[in-house]
């Protein structure tokens, strides 16, 4: 004698070895892995290991003082690259300069090379601001796709752990005999 579960006929020794097999076979839930969870975990996987790591220190800053500090730092970086830049057009024209070192005005030159620097340090801290605030607003992005699909993969293991639950609810009131057809 059989038993019918949703249209599923099993066998007495079935039913009494696994009593919720037929709701497992008929739903789909004898399925061993979720291949969209699995696909979420990978991905979140991915991004964590690559892009995450610098992504979570930017996301740690309010975006104010993500971006000035890290103008500040292109400020610092600026004057040495200028510095650098000023001893290197010295150093090619050492010969000139040595020659009309008397005659210069060397209070010009000064003010000429100071007016140079804050002219290539405003251009500098600006393209920097620009540059910061969007990959403050780009990592905001993707950190916000990332919250969206780790709220999917809780969803996911929410409404599996629901199927759970009331398969084990079927298989304790089939195993007391309220499902049962003769």
């Amino acid at each position: 004698m059989c038993y019918t579960i949703k249209n599923a006929q099993l066998c007495p020794l079935a039913f009494a070895i696994t009593p919720c097999i037929g709701d497992f076979l008929m739903k789909g839930y004898g399925r061993m892995l979720n291949e969209e969870k699995i696909k979420l975990m990978t991905k979140l996987a991915i991004y964590e290991k690559r892009e995450g790591k610098s992504d979570f220190k930017i996301t740690k800053y309010y975006r104010p003082d993500y971006v000035g500090l890290n103008v500040l730092n292109s400020a610092i970086v600026a004057t040495f690259i200028y510095m650098a830049i000023v001893g290197a057009v010295m150093m090619l024209n050492i010969e000139e300069l040595m020659i009309e070192i008397t005659q210069m005005d060397l209070l010009q030159v000064g003010k000429d090379i100071v007016l140079w620097y804050m002219v290539f340090l405003v251009a500098y801290v600006i393209v920097a601001l620009i540059v910061y605030n969007v990959k403050y607003y780009t990592t905001k992005k993707k950190l916000e796709a990332y919250d969206e699909d780790l709220r999917k993969l809780f969803k996911l293991y929410k409404d599996e752990e629901k199927e759970k639950e009331r398969a084990r609810r079927n298989r304790k009131n089939r195993m007391n005999g309220d499902d049962i057809k003769l």
